[in-house]
Parts: C-alpha cells; structure tokens; sequence
C-alpha cells in the first residue's frame, strides 16, 4: 500500500474556508466562497478573504488566541 501524500496545513486551512456555509436572503445555506471562484484562487487568495474573531471572549475582554475562542468570518462580516 503507498503512503498518501502530506497535505500541507495551508492547503488544508483554504480547502476548510472553502466549504464554510453561510445562509443567504432566503435562509438557505450556500458557501461563503462559491465553486467556481474558489476553484480560480489560490491559498493565499482564499486565506485573506478571512479574518478570525474572538468570539464568544472578546479580545477587549481578554479574550485568549485560542482554538476553541476564534471564529473565522468573512471580511465585510467581521467588520461589521
């Protein structure tokens, strides 16, 4: 049996952002980055179309740099 190869954190990280499911106007669940664009970017297209929020700590409350106290969002939407 061969050995599958190593997928990089990167590669896993996008591909993880990419299949993100967001509900649009109607309440119906579609992906924050759709296929056909998703297919077109690269890694590092994907990952900076997010950033992640402390949710639900705060960082203003302290909130801590941890797994389970960081959110990814959408750009626009962590603005907001």
């Amino acid at each position: 049996m061969t050995k599958r190869p190593y997928i990089p954190f990167k590669t896993r990280l996008a591909a993880t952002l990419c299949h993100m499911l967001r509900p649009d106007e109607n309440g119906k669940l579609v992906p924050v980055i759709d296929f056909v664009s998703a297919k077109a970017m690269t890694e590092d297209q994907v990952l900076s179309k997010f950033n992640f929020d402390h949710d639900p700590i705060p960082k203003h409350r302290d909130g801590p740099d941890t797994h389970w106290n960081l959110v990814p969002r959408p750009i626009p939407e962590h603005r907001i």
